[in-house]
């Protein structure tokens, strides 16, 4: 792969080259010799067609997960969190029955691959925050409640430097199962109605030292009480953000913060 460092900046096929752009940067590669319409077509390329359905299925189920945490998923997700997300789509469609290509997604079945995600590698929950607490739905999955007992903020946590107050998140968000439908086996949610569903609760701010906090109860409940069925699964997370206390209002940092899938139900 080469850079092109001139003074134009071209996009597309020139010749044999092909320019693009990737993180700001301007790169030059050699152009595929090979017809999209023969890749589609030829039977020598099925094998190539299935690989592109399911990476195409993971990219859109992807973007559902990303969906189901909203302004959070931008908020605390770190360096390619996007990419990552991508690829614990596409290993859950990889163990999904059906053949290549059409294998379907099945959330609560490959719940140990989402179990434990950090939307950011780097600031992981367990840094920062270490208490025991408890997690869990009612029995028809459309209320998620945290529960964090008496802690001592010194003993069991560790804040940056320039956080004076913090906050815990509880978010409860519902993703479908996927299946490639339609001539084209284009992959949609089996519940589309409850496929992106979501609710959250913020505590109060807390400060982040010298104190012991009184207990903390948070309950995150998805609008309208929606039925849930097994073709859903319910993805409980929690996240703690800091904020910088300045005359009295607060500011949110803008990184460590963290937010962690602690359960699929």
């Amino acid at each position: 792969m080469s850079k092109n460092v001139g003074l134009i900046k071209i996009k597309g096929k020139v010749g044999d080259l092909s320019f693009y752009q990737r993180k700001g940067e301007n790169l030059v590669r050699m152009a595929s010799a090979i017809e999209k319409s023969r890749i589609m077509k030829d039977p020598a390329y099925k094998r190539t067609r299935e690989n592109m359905a399911e990476f195409g299925a993971s990219a859109r189920i992807g973007k559902s997960f990303r969906n189901c945490f909203g302004i959070f998923a931008k908020r605390f997700g770190g360096e390619n969190y996007i990419g990552r997300i991508t690829g614990l789509m596409r290993e859950i469609i990889s163990n999904g029955s059906g053949r290549r290509g059409e294998r379907v997604f099945e959330v609560v079945a490959n719940k140990e691959i989402l179990e434990g995600f950090e939307f950011n590698p780097n600031d992981k929950l367990q840094n920062f925050f270490s208490p025991p607490f408890t997690l869990t739905a009612n029995a028809a999955r459309n209320e998620l409640t945290l529960n964090v007992p008496v802690f001592d903020t010194d003993m069991w946590m560790s804040a940056p430097e320039a956080a004076t107050h913090f906050s815990l998140i509880c978010i409860a968000s519902v993703l479908s199962d996927f299946a490639g439908t339609g001539v084209k086996k284009k992959y949609e949610p089996a519940e589309p109605l409850l496929n992106e569903l979501s609710a959250y609760q913020i505590s109060a701010a807390i400060e982040t030292s010298g104190l012991t906090t009184a207990p903390v109860s948070l309950t995150a409940v998805l609008p309208g009480a929606p039925v849930m069925t097994g073709n859903v699964g319910l993805l409980a997370a929690v996240g703690i953000e800091f904020y910088q206390e300045i005359n009295g209002e607060m500011f949110i940092l803008a990184t460590d913060n963290a937010l962690k899938i602690i359960k699929v139900l």
